[in-house]
């Protein structure tokens, strides 16, 4: 990432993405009651894109500091190929990278779409060394996580895969960097109000 876009970034209005998914999940009881359907319930529909986006970013970045062990913000600023930026904090500073989300949909969504494809469809980020792409699995799917591959020529940052692993999404998992032959598994859970 070029030096004038970090300092841009520096006194932009970072996201914490646990107090975010808090304050989500405190609204939920208020969306129940004005909700006009279970597309408007779960984020789906096409106006509260924004909303469901930002929680996609706010579950991985607390997947990704968990693994970290670190802090990791956000920020919106979609943009060509990226939807956020992902600011990982620490002693040194903040490093940044973009962040393009991806998703496999719920079947009732798009049952023609499947994890492969999409992890095939990355074959056109060939120079993309400043990207990280995350990608959602939104359905119920048994994952073989050895047979998961990218194309060849994918020259991405990072890559991972998250998702939730009970049906009340209590608890999550994120599994990368798919780049890398070093990769790990981790289980996380669901920011809850520490107050």
């Amino acid at each position: 990432m070029d030096k004038i876009r970090i300092k841009e970034y520096r006194d932009s209005k970072w996201l914490d993405p646990r107090k975010f998914l808090v304050s989500l999940y405190e609204k939920q009881p208020f969306l129940q009651k004005i909700a006009k359907s279970e597309k408007e319930l779960t984020l789906e529909n096409q106006d509260l894109e924004i909303y469901r986006e930002s929680r996609e970013a706010a579950l991985f970045c607390v997947g990704l500091g968990t693994a970290l062990g670190c802090e990791v913000k956000f920020l919106y600023d979609e943009d060509q190929d990226r939807d956020f930026v992902v600011g990982v904090v620490s002693e040194k500073g903040m490093g940044l990278s973009d962040l393009q989300l991806k998703r496999l949909p719920p079947e009732s969504l798009n049952p023609h779409i499947d994890l492969e494809s999409i992890i095939a469809g990355l074959k056109k980020y060939v120079d993309s060394k400043d990207l990280v792409v995350a990608i959602m699995v939104s359905r119920n799917i048994e994952l073989d996580l050895n047979e998961i591959k990218l194309p060849d020529s994918v020259k991405l940052r990072e890559a991972y895969i998250f998702g939730a692993i009970d049906p009340n999404q209590s608890k999550w998992f994120i599994y990368g960097n798919l780049c890398s032959t070093d990769r790990a598994y981790l289980e996380y859970d669901y920011p809850q109000n520490d107050t």
